[in-house]
């Protein structure tokens, strides 16, 4: 296996991973998860590297751990800080976030990432 291959095949796991940490993640909290994907075919595109389908939780503190929790896998699997994660990981997690908390004050955005 070439040095090219070896870097994506660990990519492709770093992504498993990180997708595998929502599934679980949105069972734990008592959801679901219909499936996870992984863009094997292009994992380096620049939109999105997989998915995972699940229905949304009435919940917005249990959705931000959903949304976190593929970087927390990831930091699981690469024994990493979170300051030490590549800037692409999870940066659509990261605006899924955003997205649900932007309706809050910023004390209660603090409180439910600290609560998360």
């Amino acid at each position: 296996m070439t040095l090219s291959e070896q870097v994506l095949e660990r990519f492709r796991r770093i992504n498993a991973v990180h997708e595998a940490g929502h599934a679980v993640a949105s069972l734990a909290i008592g959801g679901y998860a219909n499936y996870a994907c992984v863009d094997n075919e292009n994992p380096l595109a620049e939109e999105s590297f997989g998915h995972v389908s699940r229905a949304p939780q009435n919940d917005v503190e249990n959705n931000v751990i959903v949304f976190l929790s593929g970087m927390g896998a990831e930091i699981i699997l690469r024994s990493v800080s979170w300051s030490l994660l590549q800037p692409s990981s999870g940066s659509g997690d990261w605006k899924n976030v955003q997205r649900y908390l932007r309706n809050h004050t910023p004390v209660e955005r603090r409180r439910i990432i600290k609560q998360c």
